[in-house]
């Protein structure tokens, strides 16, 4: 689903004013910004992606890290969804049966992002509203996702990235 709105968004004419996605590499195009499970609504005949508030030009491979770094803070609470490295492994066979990735640049999405994180929770001046305003509990959670993803907790989930 995520290829095909890809292919979607690269589509539509740059009639948007929107800012710049986080990574400088070429080839950027219009993303979604905030891809996963609860922007996506499943009726009998369709699915619809909504919540385009994080909408930007970035690359794909932005989108597809962003994606599996959600997804792994997601594994924190519900730890039996992810058994097994199948669900890695197969997002990205299924994105790329319908569109070209590189998944080294996906593998650094995925630890820019966790980084950001990193220096929003060391530096709280420069973090976004949400995680300034943050409750010490909250803040205490995102900086245990972040030193179990640098101590190489969530390796076997990503081994098939890179």
């Amino acid at each position: 689903m995520l290829a095909q709105l890809h292919d979607a968004l690269a589509a539509l004419p740059s009639l948007y004013d929107l800012p710049p996605g986080p990574d400088g590499p070429p080839g950027r195009q219009l993303i979604h910004g905030d891809f996963n499970a609860s922007n996506v609504l499943w009726t009998e005949h369709a699915q619809v992606v909504i919540d385009f508030e994080d909408a930007c030009y970035a690359t794909c491979e932005y989108e597809v890290g962003n994606t599996i770094y959600m997804t792994f803070f997601d594994y924190r609470h519900h730890p039996g969804q992810f058994r097994d490295t199948q669900f890695v492994s197969g997002f990205l066979a299924g994105y790329t049966a319908l569109r070209d990735l590189d998944k080294p640049m996906v593998r650094m999405a995925v630890d820019q992002r966790v980084a950001r994180l990193a220096s929003w929770l060391t530096h709280p001046s420069q973090a976004p509203l949400v995680i300034k305003t943050s409750s010490a509990a909250w803040k205490q959670e995102l900086n245990h996702f972040v030193l179990s993803y640098q101590s190489g907790q969530y390796e076997a989930l990503g081994a098939s990235i890179a």
